[in-house]
């Protein structure tokens, strides 16, 4: 499992994740649903398509800093395991929008994790 997750961005290791959340997609052209048999024709343009989502509990925002600079690029390439092939390989994906969830503590808030995904182009 230790090398499962194990994520490179365009070479550079980053931090193992406190947890690793993983989707496999597939993208959808404009559907149908035609009134008169109410049956959906779907138009699948793309399967298995990544989606990884990596939360990190927060002890430090330096780790957090040096993941957004990884992942400032508009696409880059990433390598991770890919758990449909039972491999690690490269992808080019994306990184989505970046999230921080915060924590009730005594003296108000405390940003408790961060999470983003990775996500296949």
């Amino acid at each position: 499992m230790a090398d499962e997750a194990k994520i490179k961005i365009n070479g550079t290791l980053i931090p193992t994740p406190s947890e690793i959340s993983v989707e496999i997609n597939d993208l959808d052209s404009d559907s149908v649903r035609p009134v008169s048999t109410g049956i959906l024709r779907r138009n699948r343009i793309r399967s298995n398509m990544l989606k990884i989502t990596c939360t990190y509990k927060l002890n430090t925002f330096t780790d957090v800093m040096n993941i957004l600079k990884v992942l400032t690029p508009a696409e880059f390439t990433a390598e991770l395991y890919i758990p449909d092939h039972g491999i690690r390989g490269s992808k080019k994906m994306y990184a989505s929008n970046k999230k921080y969830n915060y924590k009730r503590v005594q003296s108000g808030l405390k940003a408790d994790s961060f999470s983003f995904s990775l996500i296949e182009v």
